[in-house]
């Protein structure tokens, strides 16, 4: 399956119609299961990190790498910033999106991500930005690009599907205690009725003890592509 950033980013802008993922939280067990190497080492400083995330995000064939900057303080934020920086100069298929938690985050990033997203009230006027928290009516309300829902995703596509997209939202909860049958079922249907409006995604974090049926929710993403 080829990916490209260029796929999440017009699903942002409203005019894509490939089938994207959005799940940008894994437990460390997790993602060290996808990726097939463990080690806090693969956790504990930014490049590493950064690394690790890339890993995780072509092992999932994801159009966008997610890192987190709020995971770092001081210098080490600085150096994800700047390892980000030089990444980005590859050129690499995958695109990068920034989790950002303040302005400050967000007037770092916004000129090396090519989505964000954004906790409070945070905005950028360079990169789409993902609300991350907050309600869907104040993340329309505010103009962005897109809104991560945590769960009842088919509420949110069925009332606010038309005015901004919807990323993840199939619930923790749902996802850990389903049959990997339902939750291809859901993701089809769900990606049948509303293409274009939706990323596929949890909406939360899937515990490690549980990765079977995270498997099952990115193998329904895969077939989708």
């Amino acid at each position: 399956m080829d990916v490209n950033k260029r796929f999440f980013l017009d699903f942002l802008l409203g005019t894509g119609d490939v089938h994207v993922l959005f799940e940008p939280y894994f437990s460390h067990g997790n993602a060290e299961t996808i990726i097939w190497r463990r080690g806090d080492h693969l956790w504990d400083s930014p490049k590493e990190y950064i690394k690790t995330m890339l890993s995780v995000a072509e092992r999932t064939q994801s159009d966008v790498m997610v890192c987190d900057v709020g995971l770092f303080r001081g210098d080490k934020k600085l150096m994800l910033i700047e390892y980000l920086r030089k990444y980005m100069l590859k050129g690499r298929p995958i695109g990068t999106c920034v989790i950002c938690h303040s302005q400050e985050d967000v007037d770092m990033a916004s000129d090396i991500a090519d989505c964000l997203g954004v906790y409070g009230n945070a905005k950028s006027k360079i990169a789409p930005v993902i609300r991350m928290d907050g309600t869907i009516e104040e993340a329309i309300a505010r103009g962005d690009s897109g809104w991560f829902a945590r769960d009842n995703v088919e509420h949110y596509l069925k009332n606010y599907g038309d005015k901004i997209r919807i990323l993840g939202g199939l619930g923790a909860e749902f996802i850990q205690s389903a049959s990997p049958a339902k939750i291809q079922k859901s993701i089809e249907r769900l990606a049948a009725k509303y293409k274009g409006k939706w990323a596929v995604g949890s909406g939360g974090i899937v515990s490690k003890d549980k990765y079977l049926e995270l498997a099952s929710m990115l193998w329904a993403f895969l077939k989708l592509r």
